[in-house]
């Protein structure tokens, strides 16, 4: 299971031996950046950042003047301003309603940053967690309306799932680039080639899929290529996919299935962008342009040595590579994920939204999905089938239990063990009272009676 990633916080002071030793202080907490000025510091600070701590008076850009235009072109970004004592004032009336937290330079200055850099984290946390939820609905109504999807659809924060939508817009950006996309079944290998269509170049014309799964071999040559009238008794003629698809793309689900015999038409279409319909006839070319994105949940590797899969059409096929990580490995993501699809089972009963009792979170991440999505998806909605038979209007664990029951794709997972559940029911408890106190560090160490630092330390281990 990959690591929580540290939030990442970069500091800026010209000051050297200052900026050094602030990002130093805190190296243990998040991951951090220290620079001399804001010009040098501007080129880090994107949406990876949680937090920028800057000085005031610095040479050239002020502090005050780079945090606003943070608070402009980067919104979620936290922000945190050292300032010198007599600076307080005219600062306040300065930056007025907008003003990010300020911090001054006093021999308290450490401690007295610890607090406000957890809640300014915190802060970040819960603004990208709303965009997220907005994404989630748009990314619902698009699902209601049509196939197209973007990569913010593909939700969560996992590392190995950003470096596949990295992957992903690379391939967008160069649609000479044929994509092969692995991963296990219903980990989101449509959504991936979808996004990568239309957010290329290519959006405005057909996106065609076919899945080789559901192929007969024996049609396969007409289906992807065409075929001439009469070539068989009774057949009509048809385009096939890729002239279909001429201008667009064609997205070939499951391409690890396709039979020796079709894969050399397809090393044709690639060398020259000509297709073969059956019983074609006539002397002229015909010749097509399309993107090919391919898709398998077997290892093509394997299939090479085995001699069920060509190797020169593997190496065709992957100019770049991108693997789905399964949803086991993506233990963090799953609440997030839970959700969005809660609300799609929730429009379909005429629910607004369905509040989520905060054990079911905790259950829904010591679960294994050998489906993926698929099982996920389908366990929420069972749950919200039970949820409304009872006529209750929140998603309790209860509903979760008897989805998973009658389900089987799920199961509770034996790794990890009393560790991972001793460590989900504090991460969860933590949580539970951090919202009942405002997310105030000390008044929920009162209510927990725990030291304040204690708490600090249980917020950072979590990511909370």
């Amino acid at each position: 299971m990959p690591a929580t990633v540290k939030p990442k916080v970069i500091f800026i002071d010209d000051e050297k031996d200052l900026a050094a030793s602030l990002a130093e202080k805190f190296s243990a907490q998040y991951d951090t950046l220290a620079f001399l000025s804001a010009e040098e510091a501007l080129g880090h600070i994107n949406n990876d950042v949680a937090v920028v701590v800057a000085d005031h008076r610095m040479p050239g850009l002020k502090g005050v003047a780079l945090l606003a235009r943070i608070r402009k072109d980067n919104p979620e970004i936290g922000r945190v301003l050292l300032t010198a004592v007599g600076d307080i004032i005219p600062l306040g009336e300065l930056l007025n309603d907008a003003r990010p937290n300020y911090v001054p330079k006093t021999p308290e200055l450490f401690d007295h940053l610890g607090d406000v850099l957890a809640d300014a984290v915190a802060g970040n946390r819960r603004r990208r967690n709303l965009d997220q939820e907005r994404s989630q609905l748009r990314a619902a109504l698009r699902v209601q309306t049509g196939h197209q999807r973007l990569f913010t659809d593909l939700i969560g924060t996992d590392q190995a799932l950003r470096a596949a939508i990295a992957s992903g817009r690379v391939a967008a950006k160069h649609d000479h680039l044929k994509v092969l996309i692995t991963g296990e079944t219903g980990t989101g290998k449509d959504y991936m080639a979808r996004a990568i269509h239309f957010e290329g170049v290519r959006r405005e014309r057909p996106f065609v899929k076919c899945n080789w799964a559901h192929f007969q071999r024996q049609l396969a040559q007409s289906v992807l290529f065409g075929q001439e009238r009469n070539v068989f008794t009774g057949a009509e003629q048809k385009h096939g996919t890729f002239r279909d698809a001429d201008g667009g793309t064609v997205f070939l689900d499951e391409i690890g299935d396709m039979d020796l015999e079709t894969q050399p038409s397809l090393l044709a279409l690639f060398d020259g962008g000509e297709v073969h319909p059956l019983g074609y006839s006539g002397k002229k070319r015909i010749t097509v342009d399309v993107r090919i994105i391919a898709a398998t949940n077997k290892d093509l590797r394997s299939e090479v040595s085995a001699g069920r899969f060509r190797g020169d059409l593997l190496a065709r096929l992957s100019d770049i590579e991108i693997n789905m990580p399964p949803l086991r490995d993506r233990k963090a993501d799953i609440p997030l994920i839970a959700r969005h699809f809660v609300i799609g089972a929730a429009r379909d009963f005429g629910l607004d939204s369905v509040p989520i009792d905060e054990s079911v979170d905790v259950y829904l991440q010591s679960l294994t999905y050998p489906g993926n999505f698929r099982d996920l998806s389908s366990m929420i909605n069972k749950a919200i089938v039970e949820m409304v038979k009872a006529g209750e209007k929140a998603l309790e664990l209860r509903f979760l239990r008897i989805a998973a029951s009658s389900q089987g794709g799920a199961s509770v997972s034996n790794r990890g063990s009393l560790d991972e559940a001793l460590s989900a029911f504090t991460k969860q408890f933590l949580a539970t009272a951090l919202r009942r106190n405002g997310y105030n560090n000390v008044a929920t160490a009162k209510d927990i009676v725990r030291t304040d630092r204690n708490v600090r330390e249980l917020r950072e281990k979590f990511n909370l």
